[in-house]
């Protein structure tokens, strides 16, 4: 056997061991994330609806449980879709799933954005001015109509521009602008400088300076004549407040990796021989984007009760004590969420 042989039998296997280090290291987080994301999020768009006629009927939390929706179809089909296509190296789903869910990762992501601005504004006109906090059903409705619409605006070229190509030896979906090499360069580049100041910089910047506001103002209040009358009152906005600046600080800390590495791929690129290095940051800048989906279901019991508890329970019910889990069930009455065995029919 030749001593070049040799060394290309090694380097076969140090990348095979390299691509299945990859896969075990993207793996397993990326399958924790999916449970926690997914149960976190069902938790809370469940316990917003079963309440919906009390504690949770102001537009803030249908606002809430929208974001936890948006949060869902990312476990769902953004968070598969781009561990599968990154371990991969290729597009292993089809021609017709690239036409149509290629573009739910920017969509979701873009959905998440404009109901957390829309939950600033709301706070900001319900605490400073006095608006109503639970306008009619109908208007709800519409409004979070109105949301879905602007995110799949926003996300349209995600869907229109996605082409799919297997005439080569690995089938590829991206986006493609236009067949002119030169041309397709520099309309990606002017889609992710877009999209990193549309999606990241300009509502970040906006959602802070907001809720700094609100926060200067309702400090101001609990300094006034009349601030024992209130105190109670705006303690409770105050600490809201603190806990949904606290998301968007979440959603900027989470984004950032990932949207630099959107930067630096197409204006600096990746050399050759680092490739694998960039691609091994790249999905872990994609696990740091999904963990503002498990996150946030954790800050949503900040300031609904209901959901704390239900959430435990079902923590506790699945993983603390799973043995349970054939033998009984979850009931949550009044507040309170217990184990019961399961009654003999």
């Amino acid at each position: 056997m030749s001593s070049n042989h040799i060394r290309l039998s090694n380097e076969t296997n140090h990348q095979l061991v390299s691509l299945l280090g990859l896969r075990l290291i993207v793996g397993i987080p990326s399958v924790i994330i999916f449970i926690g994301g997914l149960i976190g999020n069902i938790s809370t768009v469940f316990t917003i609806i079963r309440y919906r006629r009390t504690t949770t009927k102001d537009l803030m939390f249908y606002l809430v449980a929208n974001l936890a929706m948006y949060d869902i179809l990312v476990m769902l089909f953004a968070l598969p879709i781009t561990v599968i296509r990154k371990l991969a190296f290729t597009w292993p789903f089809g021609a017709f799933l690239c036409y149509t869910i290629n573009g739910f990762p920017p969509f979701s992501g873009i959905g998440s954005v404009v109901t957390m601005v829309s939950i600033v504004i709301d706070r900001y006109y319900v605490v400073l001015h006095a608006a109503n906090p639970n306008p009619k059903e109908k208007q709800k409705g519409l409004i979070l109509l109105a949301l879905f619409i602007i995110a799949l605006a926003i996300a349209s070229p995600a869907f229109i521009f996605s082409k799919y190509d297997d005439s080569q030896s690995t089938p590829y979906c991206d986006m493609v602008f236009s067949t002119d090499p030169a041309i397709q360069i520099m309309w990606r580049r002017i889609y992710v400088t877009l999209v990193s100041v549309l999606i990241l910089f300009l509502p970040v910047t906006f959602e802070v300076v907001l809720y700094v506001k609100i926060l200067l103002v309702l400090r101001q209040r609990l300094k006034g004549p009349t601030a024992r009358f209130n105190y109670a009152y705006v303690k409770a906005h105050k600490n809201t407040i603190k806990l949904m600046l606290l998301m968007t600080i979440l959603y900027a800390t989470t984004h950032t990796p990932l949207f630099t590495c959107y930067l630096v791929y197409r204006y600096g690129g990746v050399a050759p021989e680092n490739v694998l290095v960039f691609q091994l940051v790249y999905i872990i800048a994609h696990l740091c984007f999904y963990c503002k989906s498990v996150i946030n279901p954790i800050i949503y019991t900040g300031f609904i009760p209901e959901h704390k508890q239900w959430l435990l329970c079902i923590i506790n019910f699945k993983f603390i004590r799973p043995r349970l889990s054939s033998t009984s069930i979850l009931k949550f009455r009044k507040n309170k969420c217990t184990i019961a065995p399961v009654s003999a029919s």
